[in-house]
This record gives structure tokens, C-alpha cells and sequence, in this order.
């Protein structure tokens, strides 16, 4: 299983864009074979950041996520939105069940 972690800080006054652009990434995304979750949360306690988690089959299926067309028009949009680079970290780990 491969599991994603990416976190956005965005600037004052972007948050609606960002949160538009998030929830079409969470619904589209949520669609893709291999895509086993994928959500975004708000830190209550940073204005403006935004956690990523996600969780996939396989690496495979993580990396034709990154050619889909949504995925490319996120990552075109974000960097103007953003106070700084996404702060992104892929795992590869076994589940507890199969240990």
C-alpha cells in the first residue's frame, strides 16, 4: 500500500479557491481505480493550511493519479495560491493485517 501525506499553506484571501479546487480533487480523485481514500482537512489551529491524506493500492495507481487531467490542473493552480511549496511525503508500508 502506498500511503501520501501534503500539506498546503495558503494565502489570506485564496482559501475559497483553494477549497473549490480541493473538493473537485477529493471527488474526482475518489474515483480512480486503486484510490482507496482520499481526503483533505483543515488545520483549525493554522488559518490557511490544509492536510492531505491518501491512501492507494499501489505505487502504480499513485503515479497514473499524477497524469490524470484534475490532478495536473491542481497542481498548475496551487503554486499561486500558496504562501510556499506543498510539503508532500509518500510511504510504501504494510498493513497491520499483514504483518
Amino acid at each position: 500500500m502506498t500511503l501520501v501525506s501534503a500539506t498546503f499553506l495558503i494565502n489570506p484571501g485564496d482559501t475559497a479557491a483553494f477549497e473549490a479546487a480541493a473538493a473537485d480533487m477529493v471527488r474526482l480523485t475518489n474515483q480512480e481505480p486503486g484510490c482507496l481514500r482520499y481526503a483533505v482537512h483543515q488545520n483549525p489551529n493554522q488559518p490557511g493550511q490544509y492536510l492531505f491524506f491518501e491512501e492507494w493500492e499501489s505505487r502504480p495507481h499513485l503515479e497514473a493519479h499524477f497524469n490524470t487531467e484534475h490532478f495536473l490542473k491542481f497542481k498548475a493552480l496551487t503554486p499561486a495560491l500558496s504562501q510556499e511549496p506543498a510539503k508532500v511525503r509518500v510511504y510504501e508500508v504494510q498493513t497491520f493485517e499483514d504483518l
